[in-house]
């Protein structure tokens, strides 16, 4: 298995000389980075470019989140206390989904897209932070998305390529044949907040957290919805065939 580069491995020292932080957690967070071949090429990736400069511990006194943050401008995943085990050195299935989350969401990050107007823009911190406040916001929804992680159906945060304020789409398998990774397409103006700066702005926690529960569903189902259509497909293939003037 890969192992993290010498970027990488910058970022878990600092979280190692952290205040508070022990050396128990020390080696879950190293034990959940290295977990999956997959995601420790991407965290490798993301700490080579300067997007991921290091971990660090939830604050004592904060508010509990539950899928963790991550701070575009520092560079920092704030992973939630409450992942860690108590005791042992092995990271458990809710540490390793939170660093997959986040992995992911570095990677949404620093994406661009396009407006109607054909103009590009970067993903900015505020639409960072609300796709986080509503992950964290719903404990039913924090605990979907998880798991849809960890089952590969969430490997990605994308942008609608335009001002589109409400709705999603979901990339799976069938739409897939290229080999884009599975994941969750959202409207830009739906992630950003409504100021006087940005007045089209039309973040709603309520409505967002809809949004993505809804295409979580999909993931959950994709391959079973698969298995439908080729199985209808095969019968009308077959109906076609039959010999004689009737087919239906």
């Amino acid at each position: 298995m890969t192992s993290p580069n010498p970027q990488l491995e910058a970022a878990l020292a600092q979280f190692a000389v952290q205040p508070g932080t022990t050396p128990g957690q020390e080696a879950q967070l190293r034990a959940a980075v290295i977990a999956d071949a997959g995601r420790l090429n991407l965290l490798n990736q993301q700490a080579a470019s300067g997007q991921l400069k290091g971990f660090a511990l939830e604050a004592p006194g904060s508010v509990p989140s539950l899928t963790g943050t991550y701070d575009k401008v520092a560079g920092v995943i704030t992973v939630p206390s409450a992942v860690f085990q108590s005791n042992g050195l092995a990271s458990g299935s809710d540490l390793k989904a939170v660093v997959w989350l986040q992995a992911i969401t570095v990677d949404f990050a620093h994406k661009t897209w396009q407006d109607n107007a054909g103009q590009t823009h970067s993903v900015s911190q505020d639409m960072v932070s609300n796709l986080q406040s509503t992950l964290n916001g719903s404990p039913v929804l924090a605990a979907q998305i998880k798991d849809g992680v960890v089952q590969g159906h969430v490997q990605h945060f994308s942008l609608l390529g335009n001002n589109m304020a409400a709705g999603a789409t979901y990339d799976g398998n069938a739409l897939k044949q290229d080999g884009t990774p599975k994941g969750i397409n959202l409207p830009p103006l739906g992630l950003q907040t409504n100021t006087s700066i940005n007045p089209q702005g039309r973040y709603d926690a309520n409505d967002m957290t809809f949004v993505l529960a809804h295409e979580i569903q999909h993931g959950f189902n994709d391959a079973a919805k698969d298995q439908a259509t080729s199985t209808f497909i095969h019968g009308v293939s077959a109906q076609a065939h039959v010999k004689g003037p009737v087919h239906d």
